[in-house]
């Protein structure tokens, strides 16, 4: 609200030729006062002729100046009219609404948008996934010839021997050192698993879910009868359909290695373990991490001491490398 002087109040109702709306000046009583004043609708020489008028009161000599009302998006009425003493209270909310009017309608609050000019930290990004490379165990005596399953007594042989310390430094030398060595119960593994504990200072943990799968009646038969059999074209072709007699049937074999995998692996998040195994575990895993059918898992090879890579976790499922026997150094997670 702005002060108008008296004298120019009563110059501009008087005046011959000012721009006004009303020709007669109304006589209305202002709140707090005894004398009736005279009111004007009139235009400001500055505002254009269509724009709204405002109200000037011309007030006796000895009373308070006249006021100058402007209204904000809305028609002027005398309604807006302000007894003198009641101008200092409407300050504040003339102020308010003059700020509103000069800020952009965003839909959003000055409050918001101040809070979005802060700097956001990030929170820190959790770990989801962990390294797993599984080795299949050294060459044994009968590798190739007979179906050994979990028989014990089987131990590996000196080309056996040799191809674990060629992998336990070909596994030391990468990038991300294993911080866990797992292995089947199976004495062959274990014995395959020993040179990379010794290397690494890691001991040795057995897990059960690592263990061959159970041939039941077939443990210990020679692979070139077992191919006579029948039975043996839907292991090669079929394999989700059979279940070994009086043993294991391959989709609970590869339920349970891929639910050991995943169980070290959550234990793991951000890192990198070696879980020694044996062929058919190791290709059950790779067809489940890779969405393969169980019916083709048989097409995958892992050689003795071959490395396979996945990565696993949470929400998780890769294949880094397949029956690798060469250089690991360059093996990076992406």
């Amino acid at each position: 609200m702005e002060s108008v002087r008296a004298s120019d109040a009563l110059r501009l109702i008087g005046e011959p030729g000012a721009p006004q709306r009303c020709k007669q000046p109304v006589t209305r009583a202002v709140p707090g006062e005894h004398a009736p004043c005279a009111v004007a609708a009139v235009r400001s020489r500055c505002e254009p002729d269509d724009a709204e008028p405002s109200f000037l009161i011309a007030e006796p000599g000895n009373g308070a100046a006249p006021v100058l009302l402007a209204g904000i998006r809305r028609t002027r009425s005398g309604g807006h009219l302000l007894a003198p003493g009641d101008q200092a209270l409407a300050t504040p909310a003339r102020d308010d609404l003059a700020r509103k009017r000069r800020e952009p309608v965003t839909g959003r609050s000055v409050l918001h948008r101040r809070q979005r000019t802060m700097p956001c930290v990030p929170p820190k990004r959790q770990p989801s996934s962990a390294v797993a490379l599984l080795v299949r165990h050294g060459s044994t005596p009968t590798t190739g010839k007979v179906l050994p399953g979990r028989a014990p007594g089987l131990h590996l042989s000196d080309v056996g021997r040799k191809q674990a310390q060629a992998t336990a430094e070909r596994i030391a030398a990468i990038k991300r050192p294993p911080v866990a060595i797992y292995s089947s119960p199976l004495e062959r593994a274990m014995e395959t698993a020993q040179p990379l504990s010794e290397m690494l200072g890691l001991p040795v943990q057995v897990d059960p879910g690592l263990v061959e799968c159970d041939f039941g009646d077939w443990t210990g038969a020679e692979l070139k009868n077992l191919r006579r059999l029948s039975e043996w074209r839907t292991v090669q072709w079929l394999p989700s359909t059979f279940a070994f007699p009086k043993g294991e049937s391959f989709s609970t074999m590869q339920h349970r290695i891929t639910s050991t995998i995943d169980r070290l692996a959550n234990a793991h998040l951000g890192q990198t373990f070696v879980a020694f195994s044996h062929a058919d575990p190791i290709k059950a895993a790779i067809a489940s991490v890779a969405g393969v059918p169980l019916d083709l898992f048989q097409r995958f090879v892992v050689s003795p001491c071959s490395v396979t890579a996945l990565v696993r976790g949470p929400a998780a499922a890769h294949v880094l490398c397949v029956n690798t026997t060469s250089s690991l150094s360059e093996l990076v997670v992406s």
